[in-house]
């Protein structure tokens, strides 16, 4: 017989959550009272700290039952269970439940717990499990939710001191994320039921046994609403546009962690409340409200973590560089400091040297003299002797005149386009800029003036073979403008040509011969223009080039191909009936089988065969979410939820993606 055979317990709507009324239940159960609906309940069991309490005036209608239903605290099951009687819910000695959240999204919803056997023991209870007990009664009578399993629970009540929390317990959070969990001790236990209210919780994980305990904001928990409105971070201003994160950030974010924070405190709101106050010295923290890099931080802390804790065995240092880094750092200045001295010592012997030599070029009006164009003179013919500048500049000039392919009789090679000078009066000046050259009877060749070096284009100097020797022209005609063309007087005799008429009739015509004598007349003649050095030389790489590319098989265009074709690809003809023959005859394709229908037998065999398959894959997929949750510590359904939001792929991939899945979000 239990304690509370002869109740029908039941819960007020919207007020506990479905994981409190299940551990309500089993409770309720195990001392012998019946759990209901509400309208069938002689005990209605609320919660005081929920929003959705509606206290009423002790009692609440009940239709099947002949006396009203009395409200009590969901805390009045855990008082019956720990004075193992049955309680009045009318007393007044059953406690008020404050071990609730008091965060605005979880406001009034009761606080998991799991007590270990590894706690401060009383004098009394010499037994862990009676001890284990006791202070599990404490806490449930103080409003708490009794969990089972570890990864459950909001707290966890165990001594830090004990290797079963620094080997188990702290590992444990740091690989599966749980940077929610808060630890606490014995006397923690004993201070709330003393001061009748829920006092902060430190992190068993973040700070050590010496931390100071009286700091109330240290976590997601808090006995005062107004105490937390007040140490609230600032946030994101009205009106301020979202900054995203980047990996500089999160870089730093961790480098800081590890070199101010290395034991832990990673959890805790006032590290980021002091690390965005440091921007002064770190300007980067100021691109984030405190509370934005704790949500980072919590929202990736499994990653983050991990090279937190990677950065503080690399000792990094108060610049938030690790040892590997400065010594980069310092053998990069150690370059810099060795090049900007060579850079000084070369300086200087610059310096020095430009102390003893000086050189500088001469001016241009100096260096070169006035050009002279003349007719011929005794100094510049062909058996007079010449100095050597003058030769030089004598084969200059020729191979400069070669290379622009001009024949020496049309006249002197062109002005350096760099030169201004004016021409000497002596020459007559023309309109198209080109000087007359004199030749005499006997002469084939007429002198070529000599010209200064191009400075922006070098011509090398090719040795062309002599031209042919031309016939010496008329001593009349003794000026040659160098634009003309020579037409030589040629004989021709009368030729009869016949041309077809339009009605394809022959006519004759006759031409009349020219005399040998007579010379063509002189007709007028465009001027040439003349090609520069570099035009001469884009010419003659680009006739290089094509020559190259035609002798290459491979740049050979085919436009120009005829169209041929294989013999041995082409399709032969299909020969033509002659005219009023019979096609022949197009035999039948052979006729498909058809399907040999099934059996009621052979469908029955499929039919279980098919449900045989689904059955084994659900049996399948059951073990492969109980391993996982025995992995993860995690209840199935919990488990299943997890696995149904991974994404993942069908077939083969299905359980790989899964794994994958679950390694990144628990680590391991």
């Amino acid at each position: 017989m239990g304690i509370l055979d002869s109740d029908k317990v039941a819960f007020a709507p919207e007020q506990l959550n479905e994981q409190s009324v299940e551990a309500l239940s089993s409770i309720a159960t195990k001392l012998g009272a019946t759990v209901t609906e509400p309208e069938d309940a002689t005990v209605l069991l609320t919660n005081p700290g929920s929003p959705a309490y509606k206290p009423l005036t002790g009692t609440a209608p009940s239709s099947s039952s002949s006396h009203p239903a009395t409200q009590v605290p969901y805390n009045w099951l855990a008082a019956c269970r720990a004075a193992e009687t049955r309680i009045d819910p009318a007393s007044r000695s059953i406690p008020h439940p404050f071990l609730q959240h008091t965060t605005p999204t979880k406001a009034g919803v009761p606080v998991r717990v799991w007590v270990s056997v590894n706690i401060l023991r009383r004098p009394s209870t010499a037994d862990a499990r009676a001890n284990q007990l006791s202070v599990e009664n404490e806490l449930a009578c103080c409003g708490a939710i009794i969990v089972p399993k570890r990864s459950q629970a909001d707290i966890l009540i165990v001594d830090r001191k004990t290797t079963f929390y620094q080997n188990t317990i702290r590992q444990e959070m740091k690989q599966h994320g749980r940077d929610w969990q808060r630890v606490a001790e014995r006397e923690w236990v004993d201070a709330c039921v003393q001061n009748k209210r829920f006092l902060s919780v430190t992190s068993g994980d973040v700070k050590a046994e010496d931390d100071d305990e009286s700091d109330e904001l240290d976590d997601s928990f808090a006995d005062d609403h107004n105490v937390a409105a007040a140490h609230r971070g600032p946030g994101r201003p009205v009106g301020k546009p979202r900054i995203e994160y980047t990996p500089q950030d999160d870089d730093f974010l961790c480098r800081y962690l590890a070199y101010h924070y290395p034991g832990g405190s990673w959890g805790s709101r006032k590290t980021y409340e002091v690390m965005h106050a440091s921007q002064n010295k770190y300007p980067i923290a100021d691109r984030h409200s405190p509370q934005s890099w704790h949500e980072r931080f919590k929202k990736n802390a499994v990653p983050f973590r991990r090279r937190v804790e990677a950065f503080v065995a690399a000792k990094i240092d108060d610049r938030l560089k690790t040892a590997k880094e400065r010594e980069r750092m310092a053998e990069r200045e150690d370059k810099n400091k060795e090049a900007t001295a060579l850079d000084k010592g070369k300086s200087k012997a610059t310096n020095a040297a430009s102390d003893v030599v000086s050189p500088s070029k001469p001016p241009a009006a100096a260096a070169a003299p006035k050009r002279k164009l003349v007719d011929k003179s005794d100094s510049d013919s062909d058996s007079s002797p010449l100095s050597p500048q003058n030769e030089r500049q004598k084969k200059k000039g020729a191979s400069v005149a070669s290379s622009l392919g001009r024949s020496d009789r049309f006249g002197g090679a062109p002005a350096s386009p760099k030169s201004k000078k004016k021409r000497s009066p002596e020459a007559p000046e023309r309109d198209d800029d080109v000087p007359e050259t004199t030749f005499d009877a006997g002469d084939a060749v007429a002198a070529v003036e000599s010209q200064p070096p191009i400075d922006d284009v070098l011509v090398p100097e090719t040795v062309l073979p002599a031209p042919a020797p031309e016939p010496a022209l008329a001593e009349s005609e003794t000026v040659v403008r160098s634009h003309s063309h020579v037409i030589e007087s040629i004989q021709v005799s009368q030729v009869t040509i016949s041309t077809e008429n339009g009605n394809g009739t022959q006519v004759d015509t006759t031409s009349v011969a020219i005399e040998a004598n007579d010379t063509v007349p002189a007709l007028p003649q465009p001027p040439l223009h003349r090609k520069t050095v570099a035009d001469e030389i884009a010419y003659t790489s680009y006739r290089r080039r094509s020559s190259a590319s035609s002798a290459h098989p491979r740049r050979q265009s085919t436009e120009k191909a005829k169209d041929t074709v294989n013999a041995s690809a082409t399709v032969p003809l299909t020969p033509v009936a002659p005219s009023g023959a019979a096609l022949p005859p197009v035999p039948p394709s052979p006729p498909t089988p058809a399907a040999t229908p099934l059996t009621p037998q052979q469908w029955q065999e499929r039919v279980v065969t098919g449900q045989d398959r689904a059955q084994a894959m659900r049996e399948a997929y059951r073990q492969r979410i109980a391993e996982y949750s025995q992995k993860y510590d995690l209840a199935p359904n919990e488990l299943f939820e997890i696995v149904s939001a991974i994404p993942k792929k069908t077939g083969r991939c299905f359980w790989d993606d899964v794994e994958n899945g679950l390694k990144e979000k628990f680590g391991f």
